[in-house]
């Protein structure tokens, strides 16, 4: 009686054990984890200043939620964030808040959305950030603080996998400046002093930044003589020059690529109607290259498309259009950049 007894108890313990392992087991089904992930999981950008995006994806696995939240950690010296945008997944949102975008510590902080009174289960866009690349490199982006709410406002349990961009642009510019100075003989009214800077990608013989000052006395026709400074080597340029415009005379840009099919426009809304006026192009030689028009005005604009009087290309370097006139005398200097 006693043996039996005992042997009893052992098989009643073996069944509770039994029962509470099936509990658990039955806990463990239910309670099955998100999976938390950024979209895409690395990507490359091989422009800087190109806006990209990422999406922080969840799935479910069918349990039931009314809302989460995240914070994002990303390298601001590598990217920057533009905007956080709701998602598909817990729309209609109750509420929805993008969080706080840092650009300067690389965080973008409390990002939240909750439902009510509804519940999802599925998979879907939590939120979509949009970025833009800023210098070559690598960033992570890490989610921190992430809470899913369950159906009965507690936590889910989630798995996680963050993310990276990589940036790798073209390799910058670099420039390098020689100075050059000339002081021509202009016999002309007007004091002209401007700056014209070519900088070029360091693949051929160095660029020049030459300084271009016209000096002139009160007398008669201008007649320019001006040394060029000479840019050896074969290059591809790229030009920025400061307006040296004088009052009362545009044109539309003072450097330009016909290559490209850039044209040059001169606008002489300035000049009376049917005013006779001489447009013509020199080099820094003195040597006139085209003469665009001699005689009446019946435009304000006036086109020159970079070629000779031989309707040939001409070459890059520095050029001054004289306009002569009744009412205008002015000389523009002007870059053409192929």
């Amino acid at each position: 009686m006693h043996v039996n007894r005992e042997k009893n108890s052992l098989n009643r313990q073996t069944q509770v054990l039994l029962l509470i392992s099936v509990f658990m087991l039955l806990i463990a089904c239910i309670t099955r984890a998100a999976e938390v992930s950024i979209e895409p999981a690395s990507q490359t950008i091989n422009e800087l200043g190109r806006v990209f995006s990422i999406d922080i994806h969840v799935d479910l696995q069918g349990d039931l939620s009314s809302g989460m939240q995240a914070d994002l950690n990303f390298d601001p010296d590598i990217v920057e964030v533009n905007h956080v945008i709701e998602g598909n997944l817990f729309q209609p949102a109750f509420v929805f808040g993008e969080g706080t975008i840092d650009n300067i510590n690389g965080t973008v902080t409390n990002v939240f959305t909750l439902l009510f009174p509804d519940l999802v289960s599925s998979s879907g866009t939590f939120v979509s950030i949009t970025l833009t690349s800023k210098a070559n490199g690598i960033s992570p982006l890490t989610l921190s603080n992430i809470v899913i709410v369950d159906e009965i406002s507690g936590e889910m349990p989630f798995n996680l996998t963050n993310g990276s961009v990589t940036v790798a642009g073209p390799s910058p510019t670099s420039t390098i400046t020689s100075t050059y100075t000339a002081t021509p003989t202009v016999t002309s009214t007007p004091t002209v002093t401007s700056t014209l800077t070519i900088t070029s990608t360091p693949t051929a013989t160095p660029t020049v930044t030459s300084a271009l000052t016209i000096t002139s006395t009160p007398t008669a026709t201008p007649t320019v003589m001006i040394a060029t400074p000479v840019i050896p080597g074969t290059s591809t340029y790229t030009a920025t020059s400061t307006p040296g415009l004088l009052p009362g005379l545009m044109v539309d840009r003072n450097w330009f690529n016909p290559d490209k099919g850039d044209e040059l426009k001169i606008n002489l809304n300035q000049l009376p109607a049917n005013e006779k006026v001489t447009i013509k192009i020199y080099n820094t030689r003195g040597v006139m290259i085209r003469a665009l028009i001699t005689g009446q005005v019946s435009s304000g604009q006036i086109v020159w498309s970079g070629r000779n009087a031989n309707d040939q290309k001409v070459a890059s370097g520095v050029y001054l259009i004289r306009i002569d006139s009744a009412s205008m005398h002015k000389t523009i200097r002007v870059a053409i950049v192929r």
